[in-house]
């Protein structure tokens, strides 16, 4: 038979092995056994320390024997007859698969049988609910079993004995709000039971019971179902017949790819410089050129006289 072996890793010396079973830390390794293990170890490393490979100490139990624990399910609910929704269940069945037309009075004892046996499981979970003492593990309300048996009892309260005001019938025909009460106003401002026991659970607690909530496609804090993903349309291609359509949507969708591309890049202004003039400067040329004047003027001035 397999033994259950946990460890203790808050332990005064450090980790230690627990015996499952006991209770107990499993029995240490004896000092004078631990020092000549040592000195044995130190021994062989002197002599061939490539080589070297340490004496282990003797295990007072078989590891293939370990198994790890199955961790529980956060909330461990009554068996499906003690709740209310087997209850309803049951009795709908009663209804549907009758083998002839029920008659009034027949739905109104099928419906008192409803009620008779969601009040028989109610007091059935309250009588076996044990009230909380420290010293007793099995009335801890963080206990798989303990929270399912909250949840059913707040269910079936809620089915049996609903509130004297109903504030919403009372809106429908008169158009008026009820005013609250004192009780009320007490009550709307306290968590559900629900809410209560979702904030105590451990961080792994609530991974565990919202991934099993998302597979049934709902939020598993509120209970709420979670919004469906919208379907992609896809687009069917046959890829021996449609070999220029595929090419014609790669070029678009590249087009498109440069189109972002282009509209991401800052806008650059262009600057248009004129070419400078070759050679001699032109007020430079004009000034010898008048230069060139005067002194040809003069030339002939001084010919004629």
């Amino acid at each position: 038979m397999a033994r259950n072996f946990h460890i203790d890793y808050g332990a005064k010396d450090g980790p230690n092995l627990i015996d499952g079973d006991t209770g107990l830390e499993v029995g240490a390794e004896p000092q004078q056994n631990k020092v000549v293990r040592q000195l044995t170890n130190l021994k062989n490393y002197g002599k061939d320390p490539m080589n070297y490979k340490p004496i282990q100490p003797t295990l007072p139990f078989n590891p293939e024997e370990i198994k790890p624990a199955k961790r529980p399910f956060p909330i461990k609910k009554p068996f499906i007859s003690d709740t209310k929704e087997g209850i309803d269940f049951y009795t709908k069945t009663l209804k549907e698969e009758a083998t002839h037309k029920l008659s009034p009075q027949e739905n109104a004892n099928i419906d008192k049988m409803n009620r008779d046996m969601k009040r028989s499981v109610l007091k059935d979970h309250i009588k076996t609910l044990k009230p909380f003492d420290n010293l007793d593990r099995s009335t801890y309300p963080s206990r798989p079993e303990v929270r399912g048996k909250l949840l059913e009892i707040d269910k079936l309260e809620k089915d049996l004995y609903p509130p004297k005001r109903d504030h919403f019938k009372h809106f429908t025909k008169t158009g008026e709000f009820l005013e609250p009460t004192k009780e009320e106003i007490r009550r709307s401002k306290l968590p559900s039971t629900w809410d209560v026991i979702y904030q105590n659970m451990t961080p792994l607690e609530k991974g565990q019971w919202n991934a099993e909530q998302r597979k049934k496609g709902m939020n598993g804090k509120t209970g709420d179902l979670l919004p469906k993903e919208e379907a992609k349309e896809i687009i069917d291609i046959n890829l021996n017949n449609n070999i220029e359509d595929i090419r014609q949507i790669r070029r678009d969708a590249e087009t498109l790819r440069q189109m972002s591309r282009d509209a991401e890049l800052p806008e650059r202004k262009f600057e248009i410089k004129k070419e400078e003039p070759a050679g001699l400067h032109e007020t430079f040329t004009k000034d010898r050129l008048i230069i060139g004047d005067i002194l040809k003027q003069i030339e002939e001035d001084n010919e004629k006289i």
